[in-house]
């Protein structure tokens, strides 16, 4: 993949476990977010992810952004060189409560949806099973994406990504 000059973010939400292991490349060209990378690992090895992740974070400013549930990927990762950060879909945004409805995750799922409505998101076909999570997911009655009916790993990336992308001032845990 030729890459040019926009804003870029590698995003993964590693799975271990019953879910599967998402990886997502994002580039801001022009105000157009184009998907770079869309794959998804089932059970693979941390140290396999660790190494893939690695050497794609090149291709993206070695910027990565990760699901806040795996502090030992972000660990690694920086020992490797890696600019990683944790995403904590639960937090808080701006100082108010999750209750009012203010979490991470929702606002990311909003900036995601508002992205797609306004054709402000390129995904090429190829990338099958990235579209076919965003075309399936339904969500839950907090307005979130409902992960009991299908996977969403690489979902979640396209949520952290848009965001990202939009507002650049993610809410980071330091490790």
């Amino acid at each position: 993949l030729e890459m040019s000059h926009g804003q870029k973010v590698l995003c993964c939400d590693p799975a271990y476990g019953s879910s599967k292991f998402g990886i997502v490349g994002f580039e801001k060209i022009d105000g157009i977010i184009h998907i770079k990378d869309a794959v998804q690992f089932e059970r693979p090895s941390p140290a396999a992810m660790l190494e893939r992740i690695t050497i794609m974070a090149k291709n993206y400013g070695n910027y990565v952004l990760v699901d806040s549930a795996h502090p030992g990927l972000i660990l690694d990762l920086t020992k490797n060189g890696i600019n990683a950060h944790a995403v904590k879909f639960g937090s808080t945004v701006d100082g108010k409560a999750i209750n009012q409805g203010n979490s991470l995750l929702s606002v990311m799922t909003i900036d995601a949806a508002q992205a797609v409505k306004e054709k402000r998101v390129r995904i090429h076909p190829n990338f099958k099973d990235l579209i076919a999570q965003l075309r399936a997911i339904r969500f839950n009655d907090k307005g979130h994406p409902d992960k009991k009916e299908l996977t969403f790993d690489m979902g979640d990336c396209f949520l952290m990504g848009c965001h990202h992308l939009k507002s650049n001032s993610l809410k980071v845990i330091k490790m």
